[in-house]
């Protein structure tokens, strides 16, 4: 008996075959913002789960440097240099997704080019300023007294949640994305289950 050929039936399977293969390509593109540090190595490190096999690093030409290839998810990484380099050059963390990402080093590091790498660079600027005015109001709480002491401690207090709300907004803005997910893991399991989420 001779069997029937349905050329359906293949274009079916290629394409359910491709379907399945779930890689995406991303590229992140980075620069310094002062001095070249041309011949010194950038790491690219897993926030979470780091190990000498999953730690990918490149060098840096003409003050620049990128990553590129392929991923099966979206993940966080550490963008940062050699340590003796760090007291000049932020560490920043970006987004591992699809598309094109770009990076700005320096004593303040930028990120952005991706949706989630956009929501990264917004949450910290936020979070420097709200981490300075709480590290300002901290030290006028050990040097005032009486009436001014208590004051400084109240808008201590009130800056602290609302910094708390402002990193819940963030995390509950991101839950369908790994930066979310990174926040809710600072936050802490007690938090997050208290907010509803």
């Amino acid at each position: 008996m001779m069997r029937q050929f349905y050329p359906g039936l293949i274009f079916l399977i290629l394409l359910l075959a491709a379907g399945c293969n779930s890689k995406f390509h991303y590229r992140i593109d980075g620069k310094f913002a002062e001095g070249q540090y041309d011949g010194e190595q950038i790491y690219l490190v897993p926030m979470v789960g780091a190990t000498p096999d999953n730690v990918d690093s490149c060098t840096i030409l003409g003050g620049a440097f990128h990553f590129e290839g392929k991923a099966d998810s979206a993940q966080i990484y550490i963008l940062r240099t050699r340590i003796a380099l760090r007291v000049k050059i932020q560490e920043t963390i970006v987004a591992k997704e699809e598309g094109k990402a770009w990076v700005a080093l320096g004593d303040r590091s930028f990120v952005g080019g991706t949706p989630t790498n956009d929501s990264i660079q917004a949450w910290k600027v936020q979070k420097e300023k709200l981490d300075e005015e709480i590290y300002n109001l901290q030290i006028a709480k050990r040097q005032l007294t009486g009436p001014e002491g208590e004051r400084a401690t109240e808008r201590l207090d009130s800056l602290i949640t609302a910094t708390r709300a402002f990193h819940l907004a963030t995390a509950k803005r991101n839950e369908e994305n790994t930066f979310g997910e990174l926040l809710k893991n600072m936050l802490g399991e007690k938090a997050v289950a208290q907010d509803g989420f």
